[in-house]
């Protein structure tokens, strides 16, 4: 893969109190505008006003208050567009990889802005805050940070911080809990499943984007909708944990339609933006006991759009405990392939995602009223079509 500039992240030389700042460019260029006759030592930082990108490693809980920086040098003279590669190495926990998870998720960030313009879907709120763990695979966007919340239960820690950082962490589950509830709004897991290994960066690119498209459906529906989505979340972790159905519980639950509703969307975006970014690049990913690659097992489709294409709500329930979560629906009513075979008939083509962002109110809360409110706005649009299409995906 080749070496990409990191996009609007915050330049800081310095020496004793006296600091100069500005940002790089699109291109990964900047300019301080001056030469520095005195040493000065020159830092990158992971912030911006989109969003600031923290990184936590074993027990360290202070790394969660700032922005992940890396020092590049002491330099004097013009210091302007200095090369500095950020690499990671074959050690997760490594501070080489908190390096890289962090300017790849700032990347990220900026590149989600774009394909939300392009898309006409919103931005994520910004001064988005995003904690980058080690040593797991998933993410979760909580929105703590954006949203009044006063309680965090010690499995959602668990889940997703205190078993990614390792065993110190647990002695101070209080002491985190107070740390992340006001100031953590998405984390995201750099593990490569229980490997040890870090993700590639198209990998880490999908999480971060199923994650991004969480915080921008909050922007949308705001609070009070958002805080039933995370709680729903929480109520499944707390009920399923240690099971097959963690984290997002049965079918079955109470909570399974709000669930199913926010999460199809973020899977949908993920893959579907993953396979944007990188195309015949894309890397193989697994769903539904399922290895999809570029090309298989449609020809002309890469890795993503293949898993979202082959998507089984049906015949695959012994093995996917989350067949309920349709996240191959979007793909079915935005392509142009009618498919009349398995594991879907779908019959349905052309509406998009502007389209589906659109029906995503704050007063839908499932699937069902999601698609009333996507026909309703679309004049009807393939009504017996769509109508069938939802009833294959059990809704």
């Amino acid at each position: 893969m080749l070496n990409v500039p990191i996009r609007q992240a915050r330049m800081v030389a310095r020496r004793f109190l006296k600091v100069a700042r500005t940002f790089t460019d699109n291109n990964g260029r900047y300019n301080f505008g001056k030469s520095f006759r005195n040493k000065v030592s020159l830092f990158i930082k992971f912030k911006n006003p989109n969003a600031i990108i923290m990184g936590l490693r074993g027990a360290r809980l202070w790394q969660i208050l700032f922005p992940v920086k890396i020092k590049m040098g002491t330099y004097r003279g013009n210091v302007d567009n200095l090369v500095y590669n950020v690499e990671g190495n074959s050690d997760v926990r490594s501070r080489s990889n908190r390096h890289w998870a962090a300017a790849t998720m700032h990347n990220k960030v900026q590149e989600y802005r774009d394909f939300a313009a392009a898309q006409f879907i919103m931005n994520p709120p910004d001064k988005l805050r995003v904690l980058c763990v080690p040593g797991f695979s998933t993410g979760s966007a909580p929105m703590f940070a954006k949203r009044l919340f006063a309680n965090l239960p010690d499995l959602y820690i668990r889940q997703y911080i205190a078993s990614a950082v390792g065993s110190p962490v647990f002695q101070s589950i209080a002491l985190l809990a107070e740390v992340l509830v006001n100031r953590v709004d998405l984390t995201i897991g750099y593990q490569a499943g229980t490997s040890g290994f870090r993700k590639t960066s198209a990998v880490l690119s999908e999480t971060g984007y199923h994650e991004l498209t969480h915080a921008g459906h909050y922007a949308k529906v705001g609070n009070a909708w958002y805080g039933n989505f995370v709680s729903a979340e929480i109520n499944q972790i707390i009920a399923s944990s240690g099971s097959q159905f963690s984290p997002y519980g049965q079918a079955t639950s109470s909570d399974a339609p709000i669930i199913a509703l926010g999460e199809s969307w973020a899977y949908h975006m993920g893959h579907f933006l993953t396979a944007a970014r990188y195309g015949g690049q894309s890397p193989q990913f697994n769903e539904q006991g399922n290895t999809y690659l570029n090309g298989n097992p449609v020809p002309d489709l890469n890795s993503n759009l293949n898993l979202l294409e082959d998507f089984d709500p049906i015949n695959r329930r012994v093995i996917d405990p989350f067949w309920w979560i349709p996240q191959g629906l979007y793909y079915d009513m935005f392509d142009v392939r009618n498919e009349t075979g398995t594991p879907i008939i779908d019959g349905v083509s052309n509406y998009n995602n502007q389209q589906f962002f659109n029906a995503l109110d704050n007063d839908i809360s499932n699937l069902p009223a999601f698609r009333g409110r996507l026909l309703n706005e679309n004049g009807n649009s393939q009504n017996i079509q769509v109508t069938n299409l939802f009833g294959q995906y059990g809704y």
